[in-house]
């Protein structure tokens, strides 16, 4: 995985996912607020069927190492 961006809310990768390249944004929190995950949520809804240049589409949101974590399409 190679990493993209870091942040104090989040961290950003980039990986080879099994349908092709994807972008991973990470909580840095192992255990955030019910708001804080109600706005990664809200960001991964917005983005599911956005037809926006330059925007990543939402694939999934899951746990990734004990943190909540967006996979998104790599374009």
């Amino acid at each position: 995985m190679e990493l993209l961006a870091t942040g104090h809310r989040s961290t950003v990768y980039r990986r080879e996912g099994t349908a092709g390249p994807e972008v991973l944004k990470v909580l840095a929190l192992e255990r955030p607020s019910a708001h804080q995950l109600l706005q990664f949520e809200n960001e991964l809804n917005v983005t599911w069927d956005l037809e926006v240049d330059g925007v990543r589409k939402g694939r999934r949101k899951e746990i990734y190492e004990g943190r909540h974590e967006i996979g998104r399409a790599h374009v």
